[in-house]
């Protein structure tokens, strides 16, 4: 297992999905590569400012593109202070502030990544809490197809807005059948 952390800078938080595979060794040391097989776990933690509008977060995935296009389909349920649910295809959808409200958000998000593929999935739980005493829950899923050979993930809002926070990845690489 592998880990990486950081913080959100200019409204972004961004961790490398690169491990050191022993068969990539090179003479001057280890060199990482992408995640091409294995799991990954998200964590993250912060503050999203609403600025009076509501703001969507998502996830989105780098590395080598197989075709000309990357299709990202994903959505939300919501419950507690609110219950629906929401579709999302500009990214991994994990939720957004609501009642243009600013909001803490906590999360922990599993991440499948097959090469063979080319198909990342992805489950979790988030959580924004409101100063006014409500809260949501989200139960998030996505797909990501397009992507092999992931070399970072990326935390965002699809709308302008000022995000602080800190993440953690955790990298679980399984080698290739």
């Amino acid at each position: 297992m592998e880990e990486r952390h950081a913080h959100f800078i200019k409204n972004e938080l961004v961790l490398p999905m690169t491990v050191i595979d022993p068969d990539e060794r090179s003479p001057g040391g280890d060199r990482p590569s992408p995640l091409k097989h294995g799991f990954a776990r998200l964590m993250l933690c912060g503050k999203l400012t609403s600025a009076g509008a509501d703001h969507r977060l998502i996830i989105e995935f780098k590395g080598r593109l197989l075709g000309s296009t990357v299709i990202y389909n994903s959505f939300a349920k919501a419950d507690g202070s609110d219950g629906s649910g929401e579709w999302e295809t500009g990214g991994i959808y994990i939720g957004r502030n609501a009642w243009r409200r600013d909001s803490r958000f906590s999360g922990d998000i599993g991440i499948s990544v097959n090469a063979k593929t080319a198909r990342i999935i992805t489950a979790g739980l988030t959580s924004f809490a409101f100063n006014d005493d409500r809260m949501i829950g989200y139960q998030t899923h996505g797909i990501e197809e397009g992507i092999s050979d992931v070399t970072e993930v990326r935390v965002r809002a699809l709308t302008k807005t000022v995000i602080e926070g800190f993440g953690k990845l955790l990298l679980f690489p399984v080698p290739a059948k």
